[in-house]
């Protein structure tokens, strides 16, 4: 049977809410990094001529992005039974 038929309702709402976070998460880092390369392929492919962002995508931030997923994925996997906001940034910013 799937995870989400058997699992009591706040592992399958942290479930669905980790998958939006992925999403999000993920949406935010292809942007930065990204988006520059499909404007200028659509340029070329298209014939058009917008504009480039020119937008700058910060050194830290992937690293940022894969420790919010970590604690996403230790908080649901691991079961911890208590965190709060201060554990979540001491865990994200940590090794900065």
């Amino acid at each position: 049977m799937p995870w989400f038929v058997d699992s009591p309702a706040p592992i399958r709402a942290a479930h669905f809410n980790g998958g939006w976070c992925v999403i999000f998460n993920l949406s935010v880092l292809g942007y930065f990094k990204y988006m520059d390369f499909f404007i200028s392929t659509f340029n070329d492919v298209a014939g058009t001529n917008y504009h480039l962002l020119h937008i700058i995508l910060p050194l830290v931030f992937p690293f940022l992005l894969s420790r919010k997923l970590r604690f996403w994925w230790t908080a649901t996997t691991e079961k911890i039974e208590h965190y709060s906001f201060l554990h979540y940034c001491l865990f994200v910013t940590f090794f900065l």
